[in-house]
């Protein structure tokens, strides 16, 4: 255990079967014609975009957290997430981005629609990387933010619950790598 008393795994080879489960689902998910996006995930009629009422049965994962610690019930999912999007050419979705939080509802919610660059994180980084912008992340184009926005709405989504810290930091990594995705870098600031 650590300082925190949060355990380690006891096996690690399982962890990483897990985990190539996890992939093996996501890729699947990713290409079923059910597979919502992200903008399928909340309702536009509402102007702060709350999360749609029946997310957790159209995902087919149940809320495993509470999004503060004054709610009563469990209302969010703590977990990993995937965007894919339609490759073109070939038809298929592709996945291109692996996330993890522990409110992931919330966190769908910024990347589609936040309204500062800190929120939409990977607005920013596809904004930035299309404009080649190197200042500061304020000083980026709003319109182009914007725009990247409204390409991450289009995107398809799948979430896998993990409850357990160290497994969800490892699947992201592994799973970044394992899917090949083209947004995700772990590159130390």
């Amino acid at each position: 255990m650590n300082y925190k008393k949060e355990p380690y795994p006891k096996n690690l080879k399982e962890l990483i079967k897990i985990s190539d489960e996890v992939g093996q689902k996501v890729t699947l998910a990713l290409c079923h014609k059910d597979c919502a996006t992200l903008r399928e995930l909340y309702d536009q009629r509402d102007k702060k975009n709350y999360i749609k009422n029946n997310i957790f049965e159209r995902m087919n994962c149940p809320p495993n957290t509470k999004r503060t610690l004054k709610c009563k019930s469990h209302n969010e999912i703590k977990g990993i997430y995937v965007f894919g999007e339609l490759e073109r050419t070939s038809g298929k979705v592709i996945p291109i981005y692996v996330g993890i939080s522990r409110t992931v509802c919330k966190r769908l919610r910024n990347h589609g629609w936040g309204k500062l660059h800190n929120q939409a994180t990977l607005a920013y980084l596809i904004s930035a990387h299309k404009k080649k912008h190197k200042g500061r992340r304020i000083e980026l184009d709003k319109n182009i933010f914007i725009k990247a926005q409204r390409l991450i709405q289009k995107y398809k989504v799948v979430i896998i619950p993990v409850e357990h810290d160290y497994d969800l930091h490892f699947m992201e990594a592994y799973l970044s790598g394992r899917l090949r995705t083209k947004w995700n870098s772990f590159k130390t600031h």
